[in-house]
């Protein structure tokens, strides 16, 4: 039953009953008509559609009756005051006049979002609604609200929340037990005088959480050791506050910094960095308070107050002194005093070849004895009219032209940069690309070999460039306007597309270069394609190069070389990031290098060919290899020599074999494990014979007594003996 009280409900509320009773039934004939199997996936939806039934009832109920028969609905002990709670205050100016409205959108009004999260709060927090005493009062014609604030007391907790249900007003905590006459007779502004004030905070809808997480850490604070704490002498607790951290760290506060403290300060005691500066009158002329929020300086001086001026901080306003000496100089002495500075520490040769770790060493020591950083001493200087960088070559060299008085030192350097500005000139690119292009063609990069340099290559390249004309690849690039590729950082040593680019502008319109650009669309094509449909694309392509299905396949250098060649001719992408592309690995997931290793070749062609039986079989004979390799040596000897017997091969004959039996061991072994006698060697670590040369099958006999003596050790040594 929705209306507990007798008085019928309004018209507005019986249409939302009604709207809502049709809404149900249809949802239900919705659900009715979903087959019994598939009916268990919407009992959520049941469910939930009964909770929103019931809580709209409950507002509608909430809204309709009195606010006295709704909470004593709910359990609470409810008292009602005949007088405000909160009243307004005596003001000269009035509502109606000052225009707090006028053009304005008028704040929600009532509303059961603040009053439904507080009953959020107690049930989370197990607290018996017969422990909360809540009194509410009458609204007065001269507020502004709809309705009065509601005052609830938890002795649970020892306090007195004022709580107004309207999402413009402000929720007040205080601690214990506040009578009637201060609640009818304290104004919203005269709270903070209370002894028994704790906190204030609004309501902002959207951020309803927030409200309820910080009324509920509120509601559990000692109110006794809260209390106690706010009696303590301001300076006390500003002293334990700043504590908390380094000393250090306030010599280096930036802006945003300073600003995240002032929120903590604010939120732990109520009070800002510029009103904490008044309340101890730390002015700098009459009226005129320090504010360390906008300014370093003054947040120097409050710590030095709080700290009672400290070494480290008397350093710290040494080290303003002497800049505001340094800037107080004139140009030329600013650059006799600093040239000083530098060439105790760096030589004028060294300059142009600092490294990145050299450059923020040098700008901390910079930092500690000027108290600027070194972009700052380019404007001291008067150096450049545009903001200087410390990564600019041009403004370095500048920097220490003016410093060092030595021209002839950065001559080269200068020289190199002006090189590096002939390719941005429109009008000496063309010259510059052409006298570039000979120089690489001069040092073995033809525009044949271009496309075709391996990483290692290309790093080489990248350091005759550099030496050449103090740019890397990279800089090339931005420097010739070459930007990102697919958002990929610009690096042509790794990706392929940015050599291609920086090819086209040095050399000019290539045949080479056409074909490698359709080889490149192919594979941006290729991996646009379904896994299923690469495969099929693959299979296709090495089908019209005679690579066969249902023929034999040997997995040798050559054969591996060649598949690599006419991937690379297809698609300008090498076997290995090929199978990365089509995602075929081994069994345990790691990737596959199908160019310079048989298995990985054969896993590669099985992904593709799987019902190939030499393919099968060749896979089951190098894993036998491999599976042998993996063994420790006595268990490795041991199989070995079980083999061997099988063979009829043992310690006693195996020195005695002729070429013509070591060549048929020698295909035995391979047949089985796909290594022969020399593959075997290497296993025991036996690379060369006694002469030191290399081992081979047609070798003497000889050649083989060190890989005798590990398989047949025992039957060696008693052959010996005899």
């Amino acid at each position: 039953m929705i209306n507990t009280c007798n008085t019928p409900l309004p018209p507005e509320e019986q249409s939302i009953l009604r709207s809502l009773s049709i809404i149900k039934q249809e949802i239900t004939n919705i659900l009715n008509n979903i087959p019994n199997k598939e009916s268990s996936k919407y009992k959520s939806i049941e469910a939930t559609l009964v909770q929103i039934t019931q809580q709209i009832q409950d507002n509608i109920a909430m809204t309709t009756q009195t606010l006295s028969q709704s909470l004593k609905k709910l359990g609470f002990i409810v008292e009602e005051i005949p007088n405000t709670i909160l009243p307004k205050e005596k003001t000269n100016v009035s509502h109606e006049k000052s225009g707090r409205y006028r053009g304005q959108t008028i704040p929600e009004k009532i509303t059961q979002i603040k009053f439904s999260l507080f009953l959020e709060i107690i049930k989370e927090l197990n607290i018996d609604n017969s422990n909360i005493h809540i009194r509410y009062g009458q609204t007065s014609t001269q507020l502004t609200r709809q309705e009065s604030y509601i005052a609830i007391e938890i002795s649970d907790f020892q306090k007195t929340i004022l709580l107004s249900r309207e999402n413009s007003e402000t929720t007040f905590i205080h601690a214990g037990h506040l009578s009637n006459e201060i609640l009818i007779s304290l104004g919203k502004k005269s709270q903070k005088d209370q002894s028994s004030f704790m906190h204030k905070f609004s309501f902002k809808k959207g951020k309803e959480k927030e409200w309820k997480e910080t009324l509920k850490v509120w509601m559990k604070k000692d109110s006794a050791i809260f209390l106690q704490e706010k009696n303590t002498p301001l300076l006390q607790k500003m002293t334990k506050f700043f504590n908390t951290y380094p000393l250090l760290t306030y010599t280096t506060l930036t802006k945003k910094e300073r600003a995240i403290l002032n929120v903590n300060l604010q939120n732990q005691h109520g009070i800002t960095l510029k009103s904490l500066c008044k309340e101890f009158l730390l002015n700098i002329q009459e009226n005129k308070y320090l504010d360390p929020l906008s300014c370093s300086n003054d947040m120097m001086i409050l710590i030095d107050f709080l700290y009672n001026k400290p070494t480290i901080l008397k350093e710290n306003r040494e080290k303003r002194q002497r800049q505001k000496a340094f800037e107080a100089l004139s140009v030329t002495e600013r650059k006799n005093q600093f040239r000083q500075f530098i060439q105790k520490k760096y030589p004028a040769t060294e300059w142009m070849n600092l490294q990145k770790k050299q450059l923020q060493a040098l700008e901390a020591e910079i930092y500690d004895e000027y108290n600027c950083k070194i972009n700052k001493i380019f404007s001291l200087f008067q150096i450049s009219e545009h903001k200087p960088q410390i990564s600019c070559k041009k403004d370095w060299l500048n920097l220490g032209k003016e410093i060092f008085n030595d021209p002839e030192v950065f001559q080269q350097a200068e020289n190199k940069i002006k090189q590096k500005d002939l390719f941005k000139n429109d009008v000496t690119q063309k010259e510059t690309m052409k006298q570039l292009s000979q120089f690489l063609q001069d040092t073995g990069y033809s525009v044949d070999k271009w496309m075709l340099l391996t990483r290692s290559e290309r790093k080489k390249l990248n350091q005759h460039i550099y030496k050449k004309y103090n740019m890397s690849l990279r800089t090339l690039c931005t420097t010739l306007g070459i930007t990102k590729i697919d958002q990929r950082p610009i690096s042509p040593i790794r990706i392929s597309e940015y050599m291609l680019l920086i090819g086209e502008k040095i050399f000019g319109t290539q045949t080479v270069f056409d074909t490698i650009k359709i080889a490149m669309n192919q594979y941006n094509t290729f991996k646009k394609l379904q896994k299923n449909e690469q495969k099929i694309a693959i299979q296709q392509l090495l089908l019209q190069h005679n690579i066969l299905p249902n023929e034999k396949i040997n997995p040798n250098t050559d054969t591996r070389r060649s598949i690599e060649k006419i991937i690379f001719q297809t698609y300008f992408c090498s076997l290995y990031l090929l199978a990365q592309e089509m995602k075929i690995t081994k069994e345990d997931t790691n990737t596959i290098n199908p160019r310079d290793v048989k298995i990985d070749i054969i896993i590669f062609l099985l992904s593709l060919f799987p019902s190939n039986i030499y393919l099968q079989k060749e896979q089951e004979l190098l894993n036998n290899g491999i599976s042998f390799k993996r063994l420790q040596t006595d268990k490795q000897i041991h199989k070995i020599n079980t083999f061997l017997k099988k063979h009829h091969i043992n310690g006693e004959n195996f020195m005695f074999l002729s070429k013509d039996q070591r060549i048929d061991l020698n295909n035995i072994l391979y047949s089985h494990y796909r290594f022969g006698l020399i593959g075997l060697c290497h296993i025991f670590g036996i690379t060369k014979n006694k002469t030191g040369k290399k081992l081979d099958v047609s070798s003497a006999t000889k050649s083989f007594e060190p890989l005798g003596k590990k398989i047949f050790a025992e039957n060696l040594r008693e052959f010996h003996n005899k």
